[in-house]
């Protein structure tokens, strides 16, 4: 009866882990997340590669799946993003994100998040939560770093990636893709 038991266990274990993720590229994602007392789903994700490198893998967790960037400004919404480079990080936000972020958020803000880019090292996951009428909340790893109650972060991050001129156009198109492969 315990090898039964343990054999169910186990079998238990392996489907629910399979359909706990999804692979990219050989990386891993959660299909959900849970924050704010309501379920986001895996929207979208993609890879930014630059010079063959990996550099992120950034996953769209939305409560109602969308390909219009419009709805998905206006409905809460999970970044979780995984950094992949295998070098030293730059010591300062990358230019393709500082210069737009620089054009809405204040200085204190920038400041702010100059700080949490600070803490971030090869291999860790940020996520940026949101949802309308409560937060903004970052975390690293879990941990969480700011609880916000303005409102300006994801906005911000929301057009770096799925604006009108994102960061990349092709990182756009898999975020809105509706799928992970």
């Amino acid at each position: 009866m315990k090898k039964l038991s343990l054999a169910l266990l186990v079998l238990l274990f392996q489907i629910t882990s399979n359909t706990e993720a999804a692979d990219i590229s050989g990386y891993t994602l959660p299909d959900t997340i849970s924050r704010f007392n309501k379920s986001y789903s895996l929207s979208g994700c993609g890879l930014r590669e630059m010079l063959f490198s990996d550099i992120y893998l950034l996953g769209l967790y939305l409560e109602t799946p969308t390909a219009d960037p419009a709805t998905i400004r206006n409905s809460g919404r999970i970044f979780l993003l995984k950094v992949l480079y295998k070098g030293d990080l730059p010591e300062d936000l990358p230019a393709l994100w500082s210069e737009p972020l620089a054009r809405q958020l204040s200085s204190e803000y920038l400041d702010i998040l100059q700080d949490i880019y600070d803490k971030v090292d090869n291999g860790d996951s940020v996520e940026i939560s949101f949802e309308p009428g409560e937060r903004e909340i970052v975390r690293i790893n879990d941990t969480i770093e700011i609880r916000e109650t303005e409102i300006a972060l994801m906005p911000a991050l929301t057009n770096l990636w799925l604006g009108e001129e994102p960061v990349s156009g092709n990182l756009k198109r898999l975020l809105l893709k509706g799928e992970c492969n």
